[in-house]
């Protein structure tokens, strides 16, 4: 198993990015924030990073296209940095931004961590 640790210094991007991943049924169950969402009406400490867990290395792939449709969709700037097993990538962009270079890194990581090697 596999961690993937998304993170960003915006609270709303983590939360958009959970949302969006919730909804793709190849990670359904292996998507959590880390921190606890406080009840409606409490204060609370915002999320560290977001956390997905993959297990096979099509999962790596489905995860890097995901990634470039969200970054895609976003209308304000974003910047993300993604670790996996101890190996970052960042970027910082917004909307039809050129982030194959990205996606093409993160798949890099993906495929590194997940086919052991």
């Amino acid at each position: 198993m596999t961690v993937v640790e998304f993170e960003s210094a915006d609270e709303g991007h983590l939360r958009a990015l959970d949302d969006w991943l919730r909804g793709e049924e190849a990670f359904r169950g292996r998507v959590e924030l880390d921190g606890h969402r406080p009840a409606e009406g409490w204060m609370g400490t915002p999320p560290r990073s977001l956390l997905v867990s993959l297990d096979a290395d099509p999962g790596g792939a489905a995860l890097a296209r995901s990634l470039e449709v969200w970054f895609r969709l976003r209308e304000e700037e974003v910047t993300l940095r993604v670790r996996v097993d101890g190996r970052v990538a960042e970027f910082t962009g917004r909307g039809e931004a050129a982030v194959e270079g990205f996606v093409r890194e993160v798949e890099t990581l993906l495929r590194h961590a997940l086919n052991g090697g």
